[in-house]
């Protein structure tokens, strides 16, 4: 082989061999870039699963805790138990010990309201016992206050009346008193009515029974109720300022007694 052939062989060997190795450097290198662009790849894969976990597990979940947590079991009621200080989902905040307090006195029949002046009047009157109304002829009554008669009983004859300035009957007796004075019951009784007159100012009428009733007139502060039953001797009101039609005879007690359909003098059964 002649030197102009040796060189040729020896040019396309060199040439050969560098392209084969420029051949499997750019290989060598691809696999590189490769190699590294799928490492890149997995490590962002692996942090986004890794902030989606931390998301997931919220800023309570201590290191150790798994992510995904089981929900606290339902009661029998369906609502989820909660920790102390927390109410359940629909609950509503506890009864106050005042609530409490009026549900347990509605179940018992319980009032929790306090009655009104009016109302506690009407069950006093229905609560009280019947007295035995036996007042009668020859009974003996007691005296509605304690002071002097200033003007007697009087239906057959005509007596004076001061203030009016005339003459005219008497079907009561007037006994003077201070206003303010306690008058009580002059037997046992009920009360039969509570009224208003011009001349006597506001009343009370007692049935004592057997057709016998005593009527009490300038009083003020009325202590009893229609209907109530009455001792002898409990009160019944206190004396009040005098009407226009006494102003001279000054305070007095109107006390007048009525068997059936007439009056009749009050000292016949006076003690």
């Amino acid at each position: 082989m002649n030197n102009k052939k040796w060189k040729n062989v020896l040019k396309n060997k060199i040439f050969l061999t560098t392209a084969l190795t420029c051949l499997i450097v750019a290989t060598v290198a691809a696999a590189a870039v490769v190699t590294f662009r799928n490492r890149e790849t997995t490590n962002d894969h692996a942090a986004a699963d890794l902030n989606q976990t931390e998301q997931g597990v919220g800023s309570d979940t201590q290191p150790g805790q798994m992510a995904d947590q089981e929900e606290e079991p339902a009661d029998a009621s369906g609502e989820y138990q909660v920790g102390d200080g927390v109410l359940a989902e629909n609950e509503t905040d506890p009864p106050s010990q005042e609530t409490a307090a009026e549900t347990e006195a509605a179940a018992v029949g319980e009032e929790t309201l306090e009655p009104s002046a009016e109302a506690a009047g009407e069950a006093d009157s229905s609560n009280v016992t019947a007295v035995n109304l036996t007042f009668a002829e020859g009974s003996i009554m007691q005296w509605p206050i304690q002071g002097n008669v200033i003007m007697d009983f009087s239906m057959d004859h005509t007596v004076y009346y001061a203030t009016l300035d005339q003459y005219k009957v008497s079907p009561g007796v007037l006994i003077q008193g201070e206003p303010g004075t306690q008058v009580v019951s002059p037997a046992n009784a009920q009360v039969t009515a509570i009224g208003e007159d011009e001349e006597i100012g506001t009343y009370v009428t007692l049935d004592l029974g057997n057709g016998y009733q005593a009527k009490l007139g300038n009083l003020r502060d009325v202590a009893v109720t229609q209907g109530q039953y009455i001792e002898q001797g409990a009160a019944i009101a206190n004396l009040a300022e005098p009407t226009k039609y006494y102003t001279v005879e000054g305070p007095n007690l109107y006390f007048e007694v009525i068997s059936g359909e007439n009056s009749v003098d009050p000292f016949l059964y006076l003690q």
